[in-house]
């Protein structure tokens, strides 16, 4: 672990610690007359309406658009919550005219009634077709929702988990855990998007309270009836973006964000064979791999991949220690040694082929780690580093098996994974029954995974392209904790030290907060700054995050006035891995990436921006106004910012964008 026993303040000034002033009242605007909220709620009503007609009509011509007027007009209805005040029988009416007008028909007014609180939302069952579920599977969901009276996405989530799941019997969980029927509705709290023609729910405030509500509902009956508590997040998750009509990159970030993490090394039955749980969270990295890159191919390509990685590693994501053996033969293994720093990753043991390498077990002395100028002759730590990313490995070898095997989508799939690995003959059928178990056992729950952009994947060529794979895996989300930290999480952009230390693993740390965990908080400016120094670099290694003892749940961690500990923590990150030392060429690089987008201190804020390591670098650096940097130790590189932008994220990010804006650079 890297030491950061410093307080981390610009040299020459006293750490500030005091609390930040959050004693601002907040003020209900009172509820407006009847005729202001018919007139507020026409001019909602009347954007939703022209935008469910357009939704409607891509996915139903003239029926279509009328249905998706009046879904999409009572959808609007519900959610302003002034006029579920006011007495709301004029407002149909008058919405009725409205839509009469669009659609010409008479029978709309009646589907209009029909639709408000109830019915299949266009919006929902095109997010549900875009994930991969067929209509029958979909319309046999909606059958039992509106059975036992449940929404019928959190019943498909259900029985995508369980098939034979008994509806009638969670029906009944759903109604000890909330019996006046209170907190149902998935979308409650959400506001509608025009331009996404979408529910969205908002940070904060009230949306967020009702939708916290609706969560804690299900989640409740969800662990009463068996899930456990991350499976339950999963299912709202998926449930909500469903009902929500998030499109298809939105719901890989949902999904993969809950998608369960490996808690325990305790075996698990799948194909005849026992898996701990970071084996089956690898298998599932395969899956959602296949899933991005192939996704009318995702079994097939899967499966192969499986292949591969169960025969070579047992799914586990091996180590070399360098060690030259009798198995090595006549290999030139001068350089070997250098694998040794593979020992330094997070691995699941040490494996003794050659120069083989993580999950795949690709040789590093040859091509397989490879990325642009960084190869094995000018820098085998990086591709040492690629090859254990198990996200890296199996994306790579998916990357090599679409460009030299073009017809892998018909071939036998054993040849097709000699062909890519080579390997001794006939060494991966053997593996064939286990792989396509993997599949059939974890593919429902494994979210898509866009690949590493150093895998070299430029898109399916052929096979047509995939809505997961266009998802870039080199774009930042900007303001929203639990998907940024998924993205640093499955990008391959970033590395972890520090695996083994529990709650102050960094890597656990993120896991929790992408889970939606708020046991740990991380500042979401220093998300995004780690999101920043990743793509800049193409690869960052960092050791540590909160040190708070609330997060890290033991009693000698928290650093008094470290931005580490400090306001709950997670206000400072640590760059670190081989060569640290704050003004080596990798810590400057990220320095030089991070220098537009640092925020200047503001005002009476008693926090601040600060850069360390500033005895370790032969020169001040040239820092914008309102930037620091000072004394820390030299053997990583620590940046913190103010507990001001735990929620709010950087100021020079645009919200709405995947491209954050620097500002001018002074």
């Amino acid at each position: 672990m890297t030491d950061d026993t410093a307080e981390h303040r610009p040299t020459g000034e006293a750490p500030d610690v005091g609390k930040p002033d959050d004693t601002a009242a907040v003020n209900d605007t009172a509820a407006g007359s009847l005729p202001s909220l018919a007139r507020d709620a026409a001019v909602g009503v009347g954007s939703a309406v022209v935008a469910g007609a357009i939704q409607g009509a891509v996915v139903g011509g003239a029926a279509g658009a009328a249905g998706g007027a009046a879904k999409s007009a009572a959808w609007s209805l519900l959610q302003d919550q002034r006029v579920r005040r006011a007495v709301i029988t004029g407002a149909i009416a008058a919405l009725t005219v409205v839509i009469l007008i669009v659609t010409g028909s008479a029978v709309v007014a009646a589907g209009l009634i029909s639709s408000i609180g109830a019915g299949r939302d266009q919006n929902t069952a095109i997010s549900v077709s875009n994930s991969g579920v067929d209509d029958a599977t979909a319309r046999h969901a909606e059958a039992l929702g509106e059975q036992y009276r449940l929404p019928w996405p959190l019943v498909l989530a259900i029985l995508q988990r369980k098939p034979d799941a008994d509806i009638a019997s969670f029906a009944g969980q759903v109604n000890t855990a909330d019996p006046a029927s209170e907190n149902r509705d998935l979308a409650a709290g959400a506001v509608y998007q025009f331009a996404q023609r979408a529910m969205t729910i908002p940070t904060s405030g009230d949306g967020r309270v009702k939708s916290d509500a609706v969560t804690a509902v299900y989640t409740t009956a969800l662990t009463a009836f068996g899930f456990s508590a991350p499976e339950a997040a999963a299912i709202v998750n998926q449930a909500r973006s469903w009902a929500l009509g998030e499109d298809a990159c939105a719901q890989q970030a949902s999904a993969a964000s809950s998608t369960p993490q490996p808690s325990s090394s305790a075996g698990t039955q799948v194909g005849g064979r026992s898996w701990t749980d970071q084996e089956l969270a690898n298998a599932r990295t395969v899956i959602g791999l296949s899933k991005a890159m192939f996704a009318d191919d995702a079994e097939k390509a899967a499966v192969i991949a499986l292949m591969v990685a169960v025969t070579e590693s047992g799914l586990r994501n091996l180590a070399n220690d360098g060690v030259v053996g009798p198995e090595d033969g006549s290999v030139d293994t001068s350089s070997y040694p250098e694998l040794a720093y593979s020992l330094t990753l997070p691995n699941d043991g040490v494996g003794s082929d050659h120069a083989s390498l993580g999950i795949m077990q690709q040789q590093a002395v040859y091509s397989w780690g490879a990325w642009q100028t960084s190869t094995w002759s000018s820098d085998p730590h990086g591709v040492i580093g690629r090859l254990m990313n198990p996200a890296y490995a199996a994306g790579k070898f998916l990357t090599v098996m679409n460009l030299s095997v073009p017809n892998w989508r018909t071939a036998d799939n054993a040849a097709v994974a000699q062909s890519v690995q080579v390997s001794g003959p006939d060494a991966y059928s053997t593996s064939s029954a286990v792989a396509a178990a993997l599949w059939a056992s974890l593919s429902s729950d494994s979210p898509p995974v866009a690949p590493p952009v150093e895998t070299g994947w430029a898109g399916a060529g052929t096979s047509g392209s995939s809505s997961a794979a266009s998802c870039s895996a080199s774009s930042v989300v900007s303001g929203d904790k639990r998907a940024l930290a998924n993205w640093i999480l499955t990008s391959g952009k970033v590395l972890f030290l520090n695996d083994d230390a529990g709650y102050e693993s960094p890597r656990k740390q993120l896991e929790m907060v992408a889970a939606g965990d708020t046991r740990c908080n991380l500042n979401l400016g220093i998300l995004q700054l780690i999101s920043v120094a990743a793509n800049a670099i193409g690869q960052v290694t960092i050791s540590s995050l909160n040190r708070n003892n609330d997060c890290t749940g033991t009693d000698s961690t928290s650093i008094a006035g470290s931005y580490h500990s400090i306001q709950g923590g997670g206000h400072a990150v640590d760059f670190a891995g081989p060569g640290a030392t704050g003004a080596d060429p990798t810590s400057m690089r990220i320095i030089a990436a991070l220098l537009p987008y640092l925020p200047a201190r503001a005002g009476t804020d008693p926090y601040y921006t600060f850069i360390g390591q500033s005895e370790c670098r032969s020169a001040p650096l040239n820092l914008p106004a309102g930037v620091y940097e000072g004394n820390d130790t030299c053997n990583h590189l620590h940046v913190n910012i103010s507990p001001a932008y735990n929620d709010t994220g950087l100021p020079n990010f645009d919200p709405s964008s995947t491209t954050p804006t620097p500002k001018a650079t002074p």
